[in-house]
């Protein structure tokens, strides 16, 4: 009996070939597949799916392909990569900006800064010491180069190290070293040094106004401004240049900084209050008064204190709700700081804590797990209260039925249970579990939209059925996904989707 069920199962996945040509000539049909698959295929499949199909998408995208994408002669495959993954190593950022020339690279450098990891003082020295030239760029590329590294490379033999290290060594340069910057051999470093030198010389307000647009937007974050400007800027004019003014310009005059947190715009306001150089006081009375929609994004400074305990013990109390999210986002925190941003008053603070920390404790985590869809990314956390879980089976809140599922005590009468549960949210969540029954995930096939979708990508899906619903446009994609499909059809339908995408485009 046994070899017949193996010889009835290797029949089916042959019966998926069958016209799949014809099936594949279809474009609905093969970006379903392909869709579905660059989930499930091995890495060696996904440098060949590169190509035709977007792996941006994909959690957990295996090294080797990252690294593919990286080195890949397209830009747009290059640059989803940038947009949407997380977790990359810094050497692998450095290779993305390698690619890259111009306001591209400067691109990539702005993402880097946001969502790279934090570059060591060891490895700003590898890359400073580096025989070849285009390593030692590499350094520039990332905040956080150390003083002594900027200042070897502004005196690098390379001109074009010179030059992209104007910016970083030139508050540490003195005037003869200045005067030698601006006066180099090199064009391209001379122009660097002069326009670095520019900004450090009080820009009037006449002088701002004879610059077109685009200057004017990229020498409000960095050039040193005359009185009569800034005045003029903080008091005036567009209020997308103040918000800019007051986000990015370190060199502002405390007056004016203080003006600009009475400013109309609470953009500008919010802005104010998470500068490191107003006071606390400053930060309460602004954060007072932001209405409740106010949008607050990562605070860059406390972004890099995140390594300084005391900085973050001072920083959990701010009153500024952007501070102490972005305190929450730390991989890690002491047990004080913790404890304290775990009985903040805004959800978000909780949210990034349970997202972003290592030290996230259970209770936080149930909390945000169950605040909705986005909250359930909590479960994924070490510290996520699992076995606590199993109480709420029969709790009359779905999110919290739906979160029993997730206890290790939990058993296969509880999901077969759960998967006719009156709330769709939880029924899709049941339709994922291995522990059903092979009827129970063909039955939830007739079910809603979101629990059909759930069960096309259950293991337990029996074959006969697997294969008729990748055969069906409708309902492909999701099939695609499914883990049960073996290593061989894979790598067979990738090969069919991708030879049919190629043979159209």
């Amino acid at each position: 009996m046994p070899i017949r069920d193996a010889r009835d199962i290797e029949a089916a996945w042959a019966g998926l070939f069958v016209g799949i040509e014809a099936l594949a000539a279809q474009p609905s049909m093969r970006r379903a597949w392909l869709n579905g698959l660059r989930h499930i295929a091995p890495a060696d499949v996904l440098v060949g799916l590169l190509d035709v199909v977007d792996t941006s998408v994909v959690r957990n995208l295996p090294t080797e392909v990252v690294d593919a994408v990286i080195a890949h002669p397209d830009r747009s495959i290059r640059s989803r990569l940038a947009q949407t993954r997380r977790g990359m190593s810094a050497t692998q950022w450095a290779g993305l900006i390698a690619g890259e020339t111009g306001t591209g690279r400067s691109h990539l450098q702005w993402l880097a800064d946001w969502r790279g990891p934090k570059v060591s003082e060891a490895q700003f020295e590898s890359w400073a010491r580096d025989p070849d030239p285009r390593i030692r760029l590499q350094a520039l590329w990332f905040r956080g180069l150390p003083q002594e590294q900027a200042l070897a490379l502004a005196a690098d033999p390379d001109p074009e190290v010179r030059a992209e290290a104007c910016a970083y060594a030139w508050p540490h340069l003195d005037p003869a070293r200045r005067a030698a910057l601006v006066g180099d051999p090199s064009p391209r470093v001379r122009e660097a040094a002069r326009r670095r030198a520019g900004f450090d010389r009080p820009m009037s307000r006449t002088e701002f106004d004879a610059l077109t647009s685009t200057e004017q937007w990229r020498a409000v974050p960095v050039q040193l401004l005359g009185r009569d400007l800034a005045e003029h800027l903080v008091r005036g004019g567009d209020r997308g240049l103040r918000r800019t003014l007051v986000d990015k310009n370190e060199r502002l005059d405390a007056d004016l900084i203080t003006e600009l947190a009475h400013d109309e715009d609470p953009h500008v306001r919010a802005a104010v209050a998470v500068r490191a150089d107003v006071t606390e006081e400053l930060r309460a009375s602004i954060s007072a008064g932001l209405p409740p929609d106010t949008p607050y994004w990562a605070v860059r400074w406390v972004l890099e204190s995140h390594d300084d305990p005391e900085a973050m013990r001072r920083l959990a109390r701010s009153a500024s709700i952007g501070i102490r999210r972005s305190v929450a986002q730390a991989r890690r925190l002491p047990p004080d700081v913790v404890d304290r941003l775990s009985r903040d008053p805004d959800s978000h603070v909780s949210y990034n804590l349970a997202t972003c920390c290592e030290d996230a404790p259970a209770e936080v985590l149930l909390e945000v797990a169950l605040q909705g869809e986005d909250g359930f990314v909590a479960r994924d956390h070490p510290n996520f209260p699992r076995h606590a879980l199993l109480r709420f089976a029969d709790d009359p809140d779905p999110l919290r039925r739906r979160l029993a599922l997730e206890s290790p005590e939990s058993t296969p009468d509880l999901a077969e249970r759960l998967a006719d549960d009156p709330d769709e949210r939880v029924r899709e969540r049941a339709a994922v579990d291995r522990r059903l029954s092979p009827a129970t995930v063909l039955r939830l096939l007739d079910s809603t939209p979101r629990t059909r979708r759930a069960a096309l990508g259950n293991r337990q899906l029996p074959v006969p059925a697997l294969v008729r619903v990748l055969r069906d446009a409708d309902t492909a994609e999701y099939a695609a996904a499914n883990r049960a499909i073996p290593v061989a059809v894979v790598r067979r339908l990738a090969e069919v989707a991708r030879a049919a995408e190629l043979s159209d485009g």
